[in-house]
Formats: structure tokens, C-alpha cells, sequence
């Protein structure tokens, strides 16, 4: 359990990382596409490729 928690918060910083990059590239015009692969790429990695991600 105490490994889900940790995977939890690794989850959360990352999102919180890529939501400043999101609203730059989004003012940019991208769309964050590559960015939401990375995530998605992450979290596969950890076994976690959960939608919990809005955006």
C-alpha cells in the first residue's frame, strides 16, 4: 500500500509539473499532444496508466 501512495504522489507532482507546461504550450497553440505522452509514457512505466489527468 505504501508503494501505491508513493506511485500517488510521483502521479501528482508530475501532473502538477506538466500543468504550467500545458497552459504554455496551449497559449503556444500545441495543444500539450507530446506532453500528455509523456505522462502517459510514465505512467505506464509505473504501472499506473490511469485517465486521472484532466485536460
Amino acid at each position: 500500500m505504501s508503494a501505491q501512495k508513493k506511485n500517488d504522489r510521483s502521479f501528482y507532482s508530475i501532473a502538477r509539473r506538466t500543468a504550467n507546461a500545458d497552459q504554455t504550450l496551449c497559449s503556444r497553440g500545441y495543444r500539450g499532444t507530446s506532453l500528455k505522452k509523456i505522462v502517459s509514457r510514465r505512467l505506464s512505466e509505473g504501472g499506473r496508466a490511469t485517465g486521472k489527468r484532466h485536460g
